[in-house]
């Protein structure tokens, strides 16, 4: 990779000094470069590609337990100096912080994991350009009818470097991919439509052909999705659907912060049975060009690996620094910020579920009566508080007997994740996909309320 001008300039520790000349008892700077191509298709053209290289400064900036954060765009080092000055008037304003302790004093990496696909820097963006017509061309079809709505690339490249009053300069440099498809299909009179997307930091971690494929099929069968009526069902969940719903409903309960704040049911039960004694969840950053994975956190603190759920066993909530001194604990590298000039919170690396044994097709076959859930909208709305589960099935197939008879879609989804993982738990399978930085095989759910037609 170039050196990007502007990050040559701007020297971190000069900075610091000049922080501390100005007031500052301590100073945290963030120096973000991000060089990113997106390109997207529209039916059968390419629509537009938007190219940027765009340098960020981020500031934590204490006076004795005042603190403040500030940040901008910069293109010099005069611009990282004027950044500062803000910085530094907002702390003399700011109320003081009773919690404060320090910025962290000891910053280092807890291994190397691969994060920066040359791939996906090299590809041009004319050689992009053609990946995307072509999907356009694949997902296209006379009989039924399909047509893209949208296929977008979206391809980045992260230079993030961290330094406070105690050290740095930590440096890291990552990559990352995403590809959306979405298309709508028409026949004797009706339509549907489905989109997915995959988010990877390797080029070859997209599945390009394999995901406009599976987006192609689901297009022809949601001609035929309808709701099915209210009742009580055992629920096979795709990986990524449920991945999504351990994100809204379980991975802010494990969060110190929300902890902390009584935001979290989990508060107390370390070393007490939370799940089913089958369920285990590590938080992994070194799994090769997975989303969070990462050498040091965004503080600079060495990140490792950590048993979460150990056979159902709660062992431990994630923290940053700023919590983990609360307790008068270290942080578990779990630092994680928006941008260089937000506040840093705890949150996941790579939260996953792990695997069983069984396959997707061998858990169909043993369905009696099931509903695989393959897309879902409104997890988000779920209730980490309370673990409650909420969500609307807008693509599944009805199985009876072992095998699929229908497509479902329209109807609610009710549950708590502490039933779900627990009582309701029949299988875990295999399969391991990730929605975002949360991973999760198959999973079947036995006893959930679906809300549908009357």
């Amino acid at each position: 990779m170039a050196k990007n001008q502007v990050m040559e300039r701007v020297n971190l520790e000069k900075i610091i000094s000049k922080a501390e000349e100005l007031g500052a008892s301590e100073v945290e700077v963030i120096l973000m470069n991000t060089r990113s191509r997106e390109i997207m298709g529209v039916k059968d053209r390419i629509d537009w590609i938007i190219q940027s290289d765009i340098v960020r400064i981020g500031f934590r900036v204490v006076i004795g337990k005042r603190v403040a954060y500030y940040g901008s765009e910069v293109s010099s080092y005069e611009d990282a100096i004027k950044a500062l000055e803000i910085a530094i008037k907002v702390a003399k304003v700011m109320n003081e912080d009773r919690y404060w302790h320090s910025l962290p004093s000891k910053l280092g990496k807890g291994g190397n994991v691969p994060i920066y696909d040359d791939k996906i820097v090299k590809l041009s963006t004319d050689e992009a350009s053609s990946l995307v017509f072509d999907g356009l061309k694949m997902l296209s079809s006379k009989s039924p009818i399909i047509e893209p709505v949208g296929l977008g690339l979206d391809m980045s490249e992260v230079e993030y470097v961290i330094a406070n009053s105690y050290g740095g300069l930590m440096e890291r440099l990552g990559t990352l991919a995403t590809l959306y498809v979405e298309a709508r299909s028409r026949d004797s009179g009706k339509e549907g439509t489905y989109s997915d997307y995959v988010v990877s930091r390797s080029l070859e971690g997209l599945k390009f052909h394999e995901l406009i494929s599976r987006v192609k099929e689901r297009v022809i069968d949601a001609l035929r999705a309808k709701p099915i009526k209210t009742k009580r069902m055992d629920l096979v969940f795709e990986p990524k659907v449920f991945a999504g719903i351990i994100m809204a409903s379980f991975l802010p309960a494990i969060t110190a912060d929300n902890v902390q704040a009584n935001r979290s049911p989990l508060k107390g039960r370390v070393s007490k049975q939370v799940f089913n004694e089958r369920v285990t969840m590590i938080d992994d950053p070194f799994k090769p060009f997975f989303y969070g994975s990462k050498p040091f956190d965004d503080e600079g603190i060495a990140t490792r690996v950590k048993s979460i759920i150990n056979n159902g066993i709660l062992e431990t909530f994630l923290y940053d620094h700023y919590t983990a001194r609360k307790e008068s604990k270290e942080s578990t590298g779990n630092a994680w910020r928006d941008s260089p000039s937000s506040r840093p919170r705890p949150w996941a690396t790579n939260l996953i579920l792990n695997e069983g044994n069984a396959s997707i097709e061998e858990i169909i076959s043993e369905c009696r009566e099931c509903l695989l859930i393959s897309k879902t909208i409104g997890q988000w709305l779920s209730n980490p508080v309370s673990g409650q589960v909420n969500a609307t099935l807008t693509h599944g197939y009805l199985i009876k007997n072992g095998k699929i008879i229908d497509v479902v879609k329209g109807v609610t989804i009710s549950g708590n994740i502490y039933d779900m993982l627990g009582k309701n738990l029949d299988v875990i399978g295999k399969g391991l996909e990730c929605y975002m930085n949360v991973c999760s095989p198959i999973v079947k759910i036995s006893n959930v309320i679906i809300a549908g037609k009357e």
